[in-house]
């Protein structure tokens, strides 16, 4: 019984620590996978973010080969540990002829893994036309390199 009340003070203890601190400002980098038959399975995406209070607003660049997406993104961060984001600006893009970039919501979980803070997830979204082809979300906090 001791041993199952300390685990459970660690793991309040590390919940209330993310919900009192802003973890989430900062970048971001890691990569969006899109499920079989999307455009590409696996692109290079960034986060630029900034948390005031359970709010969250920033940047998100998707890129695979030669052609990128800039949007701006807004969210919430839930419990501390629940980010909800969205695209809702392309700011920049280059595409291929007749390629559309979808408007994305993402679901990540934010965890401590050791020294690293990551956040992990899911994203779905649309184009003016259909449904995009969803696929999941892996990013490490990082430092932004010149």
């Amino acid at each position: 019984m001791k041993n199952f009340i300390t685990i459970l003070v660690l793991l309040l203890s590390t919940t209330l620590s993310f919900a009192q601190k802003d973890v989430v400002t900062g970048y971001w980098e890691g990569v969006l996978t899109q499920n079989h038959g999307g455009f590409s399975p696996e692109y290079k995406f960034e986060l630029y973010l900034y948390q005031k209070g359970d709010e969250i607003v920033g940047r998100a660049v998707v890129s695979v080969d030669d052609i990128f997406v800039d949007m701006d993104i807004v969210g919430e961060i839930h419990s501390g540990l629940l980010l909800q984001i969205k695209d809702v600006k392309i700011v920049n893009d280059k595409r291929k002829d007749g390629m559309e970039w979808c408007m994305k919501e993402y679901q990540a979980i934010l965890k401590r893994n050791g020294n690293d803070l990551e956040l992990n997830g899911h994203w779905q979204g649309k184009t003016s036309f259909s449904d995009c082809i969803p696929g999941k979300i892996s990013l490490k906090k990082s430092t932004p390199r010149a």
